[in-house]
């Protein structure tokens, strides 16, 4: 494992933390006492101004706007109406289909218990 050194690094001179923080608290209150300010620069005014109406301006409204509220979602309504009363209907067909085949299944499960307790009833007599 590697050793930690305490202390400033090499070549600089050993200062405590108080004296280090003193240092660094009065080059603040020094930057705020002498009056350094940015040039002023029209180019990025200008900049700043054109971003802000681009701002305020009302966004535009969505391409194919038009289109798609008054001919689209209608039509994809319909088509899902259309959709649902197809399927409503193929399910009704699929479940009387079934119904008529099981009533075919019981008819012959009848039939064929009714002779086989007439051919039993022979055999008894």
């Amino acid at each position: 494992m590697e050793e930690r050194r305490k202390g400033p690094p090499r070549g600089l001179p050993a200062m405590s933390r108080k004296e280090t923080i003193e240092r660094e608290v009065e080059a603040t209150l020094h930057g705020f006492e002498t009056d350094r300010r940015l040039a002023d620069d029209p180019e990025f005014y200008a900049a700043l101004r054109r971003r802000i109406r681009a701002e305020e301006r009302p966004a535009a409204p969505p391409a194919g706007g038009f289109f798609r509220r008054r001919i689209l979602v209608p039509a994809l309504l319909i088509v899902m109406v259309v959709l649902n009363i197809v399927t409503a209907l193929a399910v009704t067909r699929i479940r009387k289909t079934e119904i008529e085949t099981r009533e075919q299944g019981l008819t012959a499960l009848v039939q064929s218990y009714a002779a086989e307790q007439a051919e039993f009833a022979s055999y008894l007599k």
